[in-house]
């Protein structure tokens, strides 16, 4: 515009001026127009030859809007949005162009024009030497990516972190936005730098930049029989390191599977045996319990010398015959008295004192060989049964090979003779290297009804889960409230029952290990940019042992009892505190977070 001001006025101004300005202003012409093909030249220069000018990619400075502006000195800049921009200054003067280091063309030199204008010539030409002497700067456009331009048709700022959250998690939703996240309404969006979904499966067009609550192979922990599978590859891992002693024996009741499980089945049947005769010698029948005492026998041999996946070979044919029949007259076709000289009750003892030293589960098996199945892809207690008779087991699992069964605890630590779980959270903020936090709080859930193994169908004296204890009628009247304690109370009764903190000098540290040792089985979880919260379930026997039951993801974060609701708030802020801020600041806060570990894994793994 001030180009053609400058032309206009020469004309308007000719017959004040001299046959010797006009020449002068014919080359100042010349010059503007030198200076416009030089422009037009830089632009077709750097859409040919694009890559070599990426050097000059500034990607913090991407711009809001299409302009072409003059600013001060005058300031030509040539800006669009949403793109990001390279960036070329050209300083020029009315005697030629000065480029930057990138282009240079010089000019030859034209004399000022000014000397002999007259007055209004004279200003205008003021003008004209200032926007000639001026800066132009060319920021030459980049497209960006398809994430920036949704951002700026949707009016949000560039720098700004974007979050997507599927299911009702408003605790996690503010806990973003304090910290200037911007949340994306659309839940089945692809853009977004942070992703919550229930849903435990990882979505097939997620970038590898973005940050997903769930990692690819989950289901390896989360799913029963898949955690079976795991745990007993550690069995005869040396110096308690065996998840026999803190998994309930497991089998997944495919083919093979069940096979197991009816060997050990019956050595357990033995065992039970055993060690109601070592209290009552005359609740089974004579031969019952000598054939017990054999099977027995065989049994500690394998846990003495090392425990391989295999049972077979300890319950011979004519063993479980006795063992299983009812008419005592048939008895004696199967078995000779191999007892009939020798004290069967001293046997018993002997053998149930080895059992009771050699059988990390000896006591969580108990003497009524009970076996609870669970569906392998259900939760909240659904379709859960307790049986003690085999025939039942697999009548009951016979149309589903995704059933699990798990060897009952008989023996737990009931508080107001009710049955408990504690439900522990635990996050995993990487896979590669594994790291660990839990937690530093949790709470118990109690059962409706008094613990009894006499009535094995009564889901509400044996399964702990909320969902099936607020189905009960006398939900509403528990002697505990909700049916739920906070740890601080769980801590107190400890100390009052058994004089000392049993809390943190034995259960925590089992449940850090128990947590540590089930990560560890699975090897790596796969993707680098997931996390995901786990909850833990577990239980506690008379002996303060603590058990591993399951494992579940996307566990239950809704305000169930005013308990939870304290819980869930610190646990949703805490987890941001882990993810965002301790991801950019190793000093960051982690709130009620403990590192309990980080390091390799397991690179070879097989699903």
């Amino acid at each position: 515009m001030q180009d053609l001001i400058c032309l206009n006025s020469l004309k308007k101004s000719k017959h004040n001026t001299s046959e010797k300005s006009t020449n002068e202003a014919d080359k100042v012409r010349k010059c503007l127009h030198m200076q416009k093909d030089v422009i037009k030249g830089i632009l077709n220069f750097y859409t040919k030859s694009e890559s070599k000018l990426l050097k000059h990619y500034e990607p913090k400075k991407a711009l809001s809007e299409l302009s072409v502006k003059h600013v001060p000195s005058p300031f030509l800049q040539v800006t669009a949005s949403p793109y990001l921009s390279s960036k070329i200054t050209i300083t020029s003067k009315i005697g030629g162009l000065e480029k930057s280091q990138e282009i240079k063309k010089p000019q030859k030199p034209v004399k000022n024009p000014e000397k002999n204008l007259e007055k209004n010539s004279v200003s205008i030409f003021k003008n004209r030497t200032r926007l000639s002497t001026s800066h132009v700067e060319l920021k030459i456009l980049k497209p960006q990516k398809p994430f920036d331009l949704w951002k700026y048709h949707n009016k949000i700022n560039l720098d700004a972190k974007v979050f997507i959250i599927k299911g009702k998690y408003p605790d996690l939703r503010t806990a973003l936005v304090r910290r200037g996240w911007v949340e994306n309404p659309n839940i089945e969006s692809i853009f977004y730098d942070l992703k919550w979904s229930r849903s435990a499966r990882v979505p097939i067009n997620i970038n590898d930049w973005q940050v997903y609550n769930h990692f690819p192979r989950n289901l390896q922990l989360t799913a029963k029989w898949n955690l079976c599978k795991n745990l007993n590859k550690q069995l005869q891992k040396p110096g308690g390191k065996s998840s026999l002693y803190f998994f309930p024996r497991c089998f997944k009741l495919n083919d093979r599977g069940f096979q197991r499980f009816n060997e050990y089945f019956k050595i357990n049947y033995a065992t039970s045996m055993v060690k109601e005769a070592a209290n009552d010698m005359g609740k089974y029948h004579y031969e019952k319990v000598a054939a017990s005492v054999q099977i027995s026998k065989r049994w500690i041999g394998k846990l003495k010398y090392g425990i391989d996946e295999e049972e077979y070979g300890i319950v011979l044919n004519n063993d479980w015959r006795i063992l299983s029949t009812v008419d005592q007259r048939m008895i004696g076709l199967y078995y000779a008295k191999c007892y009939k000289e020798e004290n069967l009750h001293e046997a018993v003892l002997e053998t149930n004192r080895d059992l009771r030293g050699f059988d990390p589960q000896y006591y969580i098996n108990g003497s009524k060989n009970i076996w609870i199945i669970k569906p392998g892809h259900k939760s909240r207690g659904r379709d859960i049964s307790i049986h003690t008779c085999i025939r039942d087991i697999y009548d009951y699992t016979n149309s589903s090979d995704l059933c699990v069964v798990q060897k009952y605890i008989e023996n737990p630590l009931l508080i107001n003779s009710k049955k408990f779980d504690i439900r522990q959270w635990v996050l995993v903020s990487s896979s590669e290297p594994l790291t660990i936090w839990i937690f530093k709080e949790c709470y118990l859930r109690f059962t409706i009804n008094d613990y009894t193994l006499s009535e094995l169908s009564d889901v509400y004296a044996h399964l702990t889960n909320n969902s099936i204890s607020k189905k009960s009628k006398e939900f509403h009247k528990a002697e505990i409230q909700g049916c739920m304690w906070s740890l601080g109370a769980f801590k107190e009764y400890l100390i009052s029952e058994f004089e000392h903190d049993v809390w943190n000098s034995r259960i925590f540290p089992d449940i850090k290990h128990i947590v540590k040792r089930s990560l560890i089985s699975v090897g790596n979880l796969g993707r680098k940019n997931s996390f995901e919260l786990f909850g833990y379930d577990l239980m506690v026997d008379n002996n303060l042992n603590t058990w591993l039951i399951e494992i579940n993801s996307s566990p239950a974060m809704d305000y169930s009892t005013s308990i939870t609701e304290s819980l869930v708030k610190r646990v949703m802020e805490d987890i941001v505190k882990v993810v965002v801020d301790y991801s950019t600041d190793n000093n960051a806060n982690t709130g009620s977070f403990e590192l309990i570990y980080t390091g390799k894994t397991r690179k070879k793994y097989s699903d």
